[in-house]
């Protein structure tokens, strides 16, 4: 009988303990499924993400506003007139669905400052130039260096329709005085100027790229007109040693 008892009593000892593996097991299972799910719900893969998109640059896109900065005030030899440039810090993609005219740090005018009344008078029309160079033409006067006109390569139109202004538009060769008066157009559909060297007192010998390649003209410096060019020489040539 105490041997039945005995036994009695280990088999009930088993079965409360395989319960108590079978209910730490069960608490385990719900323990790890509670926190599966909530890791799911906490987190949310890259692929889930919203793809980002490049800047619209379509009618429907908001122009930003060019944010401006000036250059360093220049003295100008032979003149007391100043000179400074203004430049914008704008790249394009002002935001999502936005765009802007300009490429950044690009000079967009230049404005000529009289020194007693600090009246800046600006050369090109606001928000819609783009000079990507300015070359200033000297001669030397009573062994004295002075400014005789300053040359530029301008955009002035969005000549390709892409609601910017870059090297991708038509550019001219423009001139102005040594003030920055009499500004006008030189020759038109350039796409750089490389060089210019002086010929006489009057007269500035260019080296500028066109469409066709590079060419060589005399620039009368009193009429701001060309009074002689070269054919071109095509790109290809020119660029061979």
């Amino acid at each position: 009988m105490m041997d039945t008892g005995f036994f009695k009593w280990v088999w009930r000892f088993n079965a409360i303990a395989i319960a108590l593996v079978a209910l730490a097991a069960v608490v385990g299972l719900i323990i790890a499924m509670g926190s599966e799910l909530v890791r799911k719900l906490s987190y949310s893969s890259p692929d889930d993400g919203v793809a980002l998109v490049e800047p619209d640059t379509t009618d429907t896109a908001v122009a930003q506003p060019n944010s401006y900065r000036l250059g360093n005030i220049e003295t100008l030899p032979g003149h007391q007139t100043l000179r400074v440039a203004q430049w914008t810090d704008e790249g394009r993609g002002g935001g999502y669905g936005s765009y802007s005219k300009y490429d950044s740090d690009s000079m967009v005018n230049v404005g000529y400052i009289d020194p007693k009344t600090l009246a800046t008078r600006w050369i090109f029309a606001p928000e819609s130039t783009l000079a990507p160079s300015l070359t200033d033409v000297f001669r030397s006067v009573a062994n004295q260096t002075d400014l005789r006109a300053t040359l530029f390569v301008a955009v002035t139109e969005d000549t390709n329709g892409d609601k910017r202004l870059d090297s991708t538009d038509r550019m001219d060769l423009m001139m102005s005085d040594a003030d920055g008066g009499n500004l006008h157009v030189v020759q038109t559909d350039v796409r750089g100027l490389l060089q210019t060297v002086e010929f006489s007192p009057t007269v500035e010998t260019i080296l500028y790229l066109d469409k066709d390649g590079t060419r060589i003209a005399r620039l009368d410096l009193a009429s701001g007109q060309f009074v002689g060019a070269s054919q071109p020489v095509p790109l290809s040539l020119a660029a061979t040693p």
